[in-house]
């Protein structure tokens, strides 16, 4: 791997100055340029890392900036750190980092469900509008199945099955990003349907909203699998209690 320009310069600027909390604030941009060389020279699980002061050499930073990246990634559960024998790869799976990247992002308690929520109103409307025009009869009647095995199951079992909705709908949208980040958050987005949240009335309203949306889709309706997807959202949103 190669820079053409200061990696220090770059990310950290003058590192001289930078405190504690001014390292950390950059410690996802070390992490993944560390991540990005084990994926680049092809190191496997088992496979030693550098020794720090090499690290810290070769990509112009201080030793404290690379020790905070190797605990990053060490937390992540991609290295190991053995005392007194140096650093070890335990994982190269690009699924686990990005998931775990993303998880420690966005640490979701109770008082940001309201960001989780404004998150899913920001992409999912959009899926259900490429949903509507790619969609195949197949997945239609998958979808279909999945409301009817919602409206069999109990509210407090309720949530994995609207999982499984947004999931398949965010595959039927044709988009494989799209699929690939609806993957990757699952277990934030979980935070919104929580068996604390869940109730008999929730669980009317979100086979209603589904059986809406999947309307809209047999359609061939983007506005309107939009629309219902909005209007579902809204109506989480006051089911939790997060609406004023």
């Amino acid at each position: 791997m190669s820079f053409k320009i200061t990696i220090g310069e770059l990310i950290f600027g003058y590192q001289e100055t930078m405190g504690t909390e001014d390292i950390r604030r950059h410690l996802p941009g070390i992490s993944e340029i560390l991540w990005e060389m084990i994926l680049n020279e092809k190191m496997k699980v088992g496979d030693k890392l550098p020794p720090e002061r090499s690290l810290a050499k070769r990509f112009e930073v201080t030793r404290g900036v690379v020790r905070l990246g190797i605990q990053s990634l060490a937390e992540r559960g991609i290295l190991t750190r053995r005392q007194g024998d140096g650093t070890y790869i335990s994982s190269i799976s690009e699924d686990d980092f990005m998931r775990k990247s993303m998880a420690m992002a966005m640490q979701i308690e109770t008082s940001q469900l309201k960001d989780v929520l404004e998150f899913r109103k920001i992409l999912e409307p959009q899926i259900a509008a490429l949903a509507a025009l790619r969609i195949s009869q197949k997945e239609l009647d998958a979808l279909k199945i999945l409301v009817c095995d919602q409206q069999l199951q109990t509210a407090q079992g309720d949530g994995d099955l609207d999982a499984a909705f947004h999931l398949q709908l965010s595959r039927y949208s044709g988009n494989s990003v799209l699929f690939k980040v609806m993957t990757l958050i699952s277990d934030i987005l979980s935070k919104s349907r929580a068996d604390k949240y869940q109730s008999e009335q929730r669980k009317s309203v979100s086979i209603a909203g589904h059986l809406r949306i999947i309307e809209s889709l047999a359609q061939k309706d983007p506005d309107g699998a939009l629309n219902a997807m909005r209007i579902h959202l809204d109506q989480v949103e006051a089911m939790v209690g997060l609406t004023e």
